[in-house]
C-alpha cells in the first residue's frame, strides 16, 4: 500500500471517529515532539538539555502526558553525554524527525492534540527560517509540508520554535486550530547570545510566579507565551531587541504580544495542555 493510500485511509478513519466520537480535549490522546538541535558547544548543550528535559518532565509530571506519546530527540556530539538518558528516544537529526510526522503520527486514528517544542540554533535565508538539527537544517517550508500531511484527527496543534531567526515558521505553519509561536522575527537573533525564551516558556507552563495572569490556577499556551515574551523584553535591555511572535488566527501574519487589533492570541489564551 502506498503512502498516499495509507494517508487517505487514515483521513477517512479520522473523519469517522471525529464525527461519532467525543470532541472534548479531555477525551483526546495527547502527543508531543521535543527536539534539541546541534548545540555546537558544551554550554549550549547543557542549556538545551535543561530546557528540553525540563519540558519533558513538565508534560509528564504536571500535565499527565504518557512517555509513549512523547517523541524526545536530542543531539549531543559528546559535549554533555545525555543521549543515553532513558527519556531520549533518538538523536535529533533531520532523518529522524521526518518519519515522526510522515509515518508515525499518520497512524493516529482518534481525536488528538499535538504539542511541538524546538530548541536550538537557527538561521535564515532571504525567504525562509531554518532550524539546525544535528546534521542539516530543517526548513520552515518542509515543516509546513509535514504538518499539512497530518491526519484530521489532530484537531489542536501547537508549535513553539525557540531558535534565533525563527519568525518565518509562524507564516508557513499557519492554519485553522494551529497556534505557532516563535522566539523572534525571521531577521532577529544571535546564535552567540541566545535569548532565554525557551527557558521562560518552560517555566511559564510549570506555573512560574506571574504566569497565571487570570488566577484560574491554570496556565494556557497564551499565558506561557506572554510570560516568556515579557521576560525576553527585560533580558533585551542593552542588547539587540528580539520580538517573540504568535499566530493563531490562521492568516500567517504574526503578532508581538497579544494585541486585540489582530485577533492573534485568542485561541492560545484558551488552549491548555491538560
Amino acid at each position: 500500500m502506498s503512502m498516499r493510500q495509507r494517508k487517505f485511509i487514515g483521513f477517512a478513519l479520522c473523519a469517522i471517529t471525529l464525527f461519532f466520537g467525543a470532541l472534548s480535549v479531555y477525551g483526546q490522546e495527547r502527543y508531543a515532539v521535543i527536539v534539541a538541535g546541534n548545540p555546537h558547544d558544551t554550554s549550549n548543550c547543557e542549556q538545551f538539555w535543561a530546557v528540553t528535559s525540563g519540558i519533558y518532565d513538565v508534560l509528564v509530571n504536571r500535565y499527565g502526558y504518557t512517555s509513549e506519546n512523547i517523541y524526545f530527540l536530542f543531539y549531543d556530539r559528546g559535549d554533555c553525554h545525555h543521549v543515553d538518558d532513558p527519556r531520549v528516544d533518538m538523536i535529533a537529526t533531520k532523518q529522524n524527525i521526518r518519519p515522526i510526522f510522515e509515518e508515525d503520527l499518520l497512524q493516529v486514528r482518534s481525536p488528538a492534540t499535538l504539542f511541538c517544542f524546538f530548541v536550538g540554533l537557527g538561521n535564515a535565508t532571504l525567504s525562509n527560517s531554518l532550524f539546525e538539527t544535528g546534521n542539516a537544517f530543517l526548513q520552515d517550508y518542509l515543516m509546513a509540508t509535514m504538518k499539512e500531511g497530518l491526519p484530521a484527527c489532530f484537531t489542536e496543534q501547537t508549535y513553539v520554535f525557540t531558535q534565533p531567526h525563527s519568525g518565518r515558521f509562524a507564516k508557513t505553519l499557519r492554519g485553522a486550530g494551529t497556534v505557532v509561536i516563535t522566539s523572534s522575527l525571521m531577521e532577529e537573533g544571535n546564535n552567540r547570545d541566545l535569548s532565554p525564551f525557551a527557558q521562560l516558556f518552560r517555566d511559564g507552563l510549570d506555573h512560574a510566579a506571574g504566569a497565571d495572569t487570570n488566577d484560574d490556577d491554570r496556565v494556557s499556551i497564551g499565558e506561557a507565551y506572554l510570560y516568556a515574551q515579557q521576560g525576553v523584553a527585560e533580558w533585551s535591555e542593552g542588547r539587540a531587541a528580539e520580538h517573540p511572535q504568535i499566530d493563531d488566527n490562521g492568516d500567517g501574519v504574526s503578532s508581538y504580544g497579544i494585541p486585540s487589533s489582530t485577533g492573534d492570541g485568542t485561541i492560545a489564551l484558551d488552549r491548555y495542555l491538560q
